[in-house]
């Protein structure tokens, strides 16, 4: 499995890296610090999953979110925040997230979605 990690902190893109890394069938092959970045690197890399926060630099990411599944729609996003607000959950999995996890409660459930898909 292919996976792209988007998150505008350095500190998380490098805590998930290092939680995924050791399993044999997930693969990093990219990252992103920011909304343009994460299109791109989709676009660029062609990842199995992405990884994101729905807050980000350079743009919103409800609207990456929509343009991913617009253009890639076989590619799963796990949306990965701190923004618990329900109203953000309902519209990330009405637009098509596979999953809305919060990053205080939920950051290990990523591993165990990614070998789920």
């Amino acid at each position: 499995m292919k996976v792209l990690i988007a998150d505008g902190s350095s500190l998380i893109r490098n805590r998930l890296v290092d939680s995924l890394n050791g399993d044999k069938d997930i693969e990093i092959i990219g990252q992103a610090k920011n909304a343009i970045e994460t299109i791109a690197e989709v676009w660029k890399l062609n990842p199995d999953a992405v990884v994101m926060d729905i807050q980000m630099p350079a743009g919103s990411g409800t609207e990456v979110l929509q343009s991913i599944k617009k253009h890639k729609p076989s590619t799963c996003v796990i949306i990965l925040t701190s923004s618990d607000d329900p109203v953000y959950r309902e519209k990330c999995l009405a637009l098509g997230a596979h999953s809305f996890l919060d990053k205080a409660t939920e950051f290990y459930r990523v591993a165990e979605i990614l070998k789920g898909l």
